[in-house]
This record gives C-alpha cells, structure tokens and sequence, in this order.
C-alpha cells in the first residue's frame, strides 16, 4: 500500500500487483507497473466514447410518460462520473512519479 495514494487508488494498484507488496523505494518495475495501470485505466475511460443505452431500455422507458429523457441523463451522469473516477485514479498514480 502507497500512502500518497488515495484508498480506491489503492485499492486499484494493489488488484492490479494481485497481491505483491510494493513500496515506492523498490525500483523502476514499481513505476512501470502504476504507468501501466494509469494506461489502462484511461483506455477503459476512453473519453471519447457515449454512453449506449440498448435500444430496448429506450422502448421501455418511452413506456412511462416523461420519464425517457430522466433517465437517460440519469445514466448518462453515472456513466460520466464512473469515467471521471478511473482518469481520477490514474491521474493519482501517475503523480507519484513526480
């Protein structure tokens, strides 16, 4: 566990290491391994992607009068905020090589 890192930062890097301890004096393998979580993790946040709702929620929503745009926006803020937690958490880790 790093103490400069937040717990879900943690959390992340110590699933990632499936259990090696690591501290942050070890060597160059410790900042290769949270570069390479930090990359992934921004691959998986790809900010570019929309959210994509199947086209069978949409029909089912439309079903309750004027519920389809809530929620749409309501996933479409939980799907922003769970992208904006893992760039969060590579931003985290990669400051740890400054």
């Amino acid at each position: 566990m790093t103490e400069a890192l937040s717990p879900t930062a943690n959390a992340a890097l110590d699933a990632f290491l499936n259990g090696v301890v690591c501290r942050q004096s070890c060597n160059v393998a410790f900042e290769a391994d949270r570069n390479g979580l930090a990359a992934a993790l921004r691959a998986a946040a790809d900010q570019g992607k929309k959210i994509e709702v199947p086209f069978s929620n949409i029909d089912q929503w439309e079903k309750i009068k004027g519920s389809t745009l809530s929620y749409w926006t309501a996933a479409q803020w939980g799907y922003q905020n769970a992208m904006s937690e893992l760039l969060a958490i590579a931003d985290e880790l990669e400051k740890l090589n400054d």
